[in-house]
């Protein structure tokens, strides 16, 4: 997976929160403080890949690969 599909991906999250987040706490299904926890949290995710250099990137997800004995299945 490309650091910059990760990106997009969050920006598209950041976008739909900022959008349904409002509703949501107009009708009571979430509290405020709690949207926005999870609004910073998403924001600050794309900020980190966003100044993070492909080469970083890489040696992150290098680090982080679950290696196939240990891995745990897929969700579809």
């Amino acid at each position: 997976m490309k650091r910059i599909d990760i990106i997009k991906e969050l920006s598209r999250e950041n976008k739909t929160r900022r959008r349904i987040f409002p509703q949501w706490i107009q009708a009571g299904r979430l509290h405020k403080s709690i949207a926005d926890k999870r609004l910073e949290c998403t924001v600050l995710a794309e900020a980190v890949l966003t100044v993070m250099t492909d080469d970083e990137f890489t040696n992150l997800v290098q680090r982080l690969e679950i290696q196939p004995s240990h891995e745990q299945g897929k969700l579809f």
